[in-house]
């Protein structure tokens, strides 16, 4: 097979001188085709391995001198670049430096004691704020006296006009200004006669008559109409009488309970001793918080140790 491939290519006869001379023409021509590609990787390799090949004038050009022929517009921008980038790095670090932990602020309207007051004022249902946690349900008008009251006060004072003073009175929303408006429907009256027993010294106490103004009349009621209309008992009355006879018929102005400043109060060298020890238990700073944390643990695992012995 191999024969008669060789035939068709060179088209005569084996044994001829033209055999030999298409052999020795094909090993001519790998050998200058080997060379060739030699010499074309040889001359890549050169052209390859600097620009003067191509061009032998070159010149190489220093970089230094190079940034010097920028014009002078992006040589001050690129200077101001780094001025702003310099001075961002100095305000970062002044506040990581500054920058302290946030205090929470202290919202007297939201603790649990003013929220009760506010609502037993207001005459809604409310917890108190003690250990027992008792609740109370919000205030109501309670039925009014019977017919067989002597001043007949159903008769003078409709049930509109009762909600209308209970919704009143309860929207005061404040101790002082309730008991200065039980105090001016109340009137002292001094009894016109009085009987007296033997061997006591003893005397009657003033009477109190009780008023609801009604279109800028005052309409006299019983006490039991009054306290059921308000939706109260005898305890705001008395007390309002007590403070009354207390300071001359008239109501103190606020409420001094809590404000007599005379609350306990710790030394300040107990203070100063305590802030003495904890200064003095050696102390580190987290790796675990922020750059900005003013945090400090305390070093060592026998922490609670180290604080006993200090003591």
């Amino acid at each position: 097979m191999k024969q008669n491939d060789y035939y068709l290519f060179t088209d005569e006869k084996p044994g001829g001188s033209s055999t030999k001379a298409v052999s020795d023409e094909s090993e001519e021509s790998d050998s200058s085709e080997g060379s060739t590609t030699s010499s074309s990787s040889g001359n890549s390799h050169e052209e390859d391995s600097d620009d003067s090949v191509l061009d032998p004038n070159y010149t190489p050009v220093d970089v230094n001198s190079r940034n010097n022929q920028l014009p002078d517009e992006l040589l001050e921008l690129a200077e101001s670049d780094e001025s702003t980038v310099d001075d961002r790095r100095k305000v970062k670090h002044s506040c990581q430096t500054k920058k302290q932990g946030k205090k929470r602020v202290a919202k007297p309207e939201d603790w649990h004691k003013n929220k009760a007051k506010r609502a037993r004022n207001s005459g809604t249902s409310y917890i108190t704020s003690s250990a027992s946690r008792k609740k109370f349900p919000e205030r109501k008008m309670m039925p009014p006296c019977t017919q067989k009251c002597r001043l007949k006060c159903s008769t003078k004072i409709s049930e509109d006009d009762r909600n209308k003073i209970f919704g009143d009175y309860w929207s005061l929303k404040d101790l002082q200004r309730q008991r200065d408006f039980l105090l001016a429907s109340m009137v002292e009256i001094k009894p016109k006669y009085r009987y007296v027993k033997e061997n006591t010294t003893r005397n009657r106490s003033h009477n109190n008559a009780f008023y609801f103004e009604i279109n800028k009349e005052k309409i006299q009621i019983c006490k039991l109409f009054f306290k059921a209309t308000l939706g109260i008992n005898d305890r705001p009355i008395r007390t309002v009488l007590q403070k009354r006879t207390m300071f001359s018929g008239q109501m103190i102005t606020e409420d001094q309970r809590g404000k007599h400043g005379k609350h306990a109060k710790i030394d300040d060298k107990i203070k100063d001793g305590v802030r003495a020890h904890i200064n003095s238990i050696p102390r580190i700073p987290s790796h675990y918080c922020r750059a900005g944390s003013s945090r400090e643990y305390i070093e060592g695992e026998n922490h609670w140790q180290t604080c006993i012995e200090i003591m």
